[in-house]
């Protein structure tokens, strides 16, 4: 049976706007996913710098700073994540480490 023109027009209209949508939110959920590791990295990168700039003496002094334990008072439950870090030399040996790291039980790289 054929459909009237309105119809058809308005299936046409309505699918080139749900592909539209479907698009735009695929598209803003990936550019979202890449500016959060973007700001992850660039975090990384500026720990690392802190790092690189201290004093070996300093280092155990270092360690005892908790990274990322900022006071996080705005009523949600989203409190801000501890960095963990381990400093070791060219050989292997651990200069400085985030308090509490052994009992954690990860990998080593």
């Amino acid at each position: 049976m054929m459909r009237s023109i309105r119809q058809r027009l308005t299936l046409l209209v309505l699918s080139g706007v749900v592909v539209v949508w479907t698009y735009s939110l695929v598209s803003s959920y990936r550019q979202a996913i890449h500016e959060a590791e973007e700001w992850d990295e660039t975090r990384l990168e500026q720990i690392a710098r802190a790092f690189v700039a201290l004093d070996a003496s300093d280092l155990p002094a270092f360690a005892d700073i908790v990274l990322g334990s900022g006071e996080d008072n705005d009523g949600d439950n989203d409190a801000s994540p501890r960095m963990l870090y381990q400093v070791s030399d060219a050989g292997g040996r651990i200069l400085a480490a985030s308090p509490g790291l052994e009992s954690l039980d990860l990998p080593v790289f």
